[in-house]
């Protein structure tokens, strides 16, 4: 019965410090901040104090959460795949969803595709990574600059100066 009380009283009192902070918040932080500033130089030292004491466990623990643990990796590529899946649906929503030349409606074929050429150009501006093109002509629809064509029709164009084979 007592340690009932006991468990009940601490999930009260965590319950209390978190409305507490939350109604205080922007005061605590306050008084956190000039803290640190009345106080930085000692708790530095005491950091560097520390840190010489425990170096071999800090460098373990950062070994084995920080960067290197693998399912957070494969949790985040799972993230960023469906994102950019998501963004490439949208574009492929804005522009049509099919082949502005020969009508292919395959999602597995369908490329954008820069109307005016400088897609190298774009991309070597976009600091050279190819799906912010996709991103950017998601977030700022231009039917004048960006168009969907198959891949097919892509390349042909890319071939013969401009021209898509199928309109020459």
């Amino acid at each position: 019965m007592t340690s009932e009380i006991l468990v009940t009283d601490m999930a009260y009192s965590k319950e209390y410090q978190r409305q507490y902070y939350l109604k205080n918040m922007e005061r605590i932080r306050q008084y956190q901040s000039q803290y640190y500033l009345r106080n930085k130089e000692r708790l530095r030292q005491y950091d560097q104090q520390y840190y010489s004491e425990n170096k071999a466990k800090i460098n373990q623990y950062q070994e084995q959460y920080r960067h290197h643990h693998p399912e957070r990796k494969i949790r985040q590529r799972l993230m960023q795949k469906a994102k950019r899946k998501a963004t490439y649906e949208q574009l492929l929503q804005i522009y049509g969803n099919k082949c502005a030349c020969c009508g292919e409606s395959n999602r597995l074929f369908l490329t954008l595709d820069h109307i005016n050429g400088g897609g190298y150009a774009e991309r070597k501006a976009l600091k050279n990574y190819p799906f912010r093109c996709v991103g950017k002509a998601t977030r700022e629809p231009d039917r004048s600059k960006y168009q969907i064509l198959c891949f097919n029709c892509n390349c042909g164009k890319n071939r013969n100066n401009g021209i898509c084979p199928h309109k020459s």
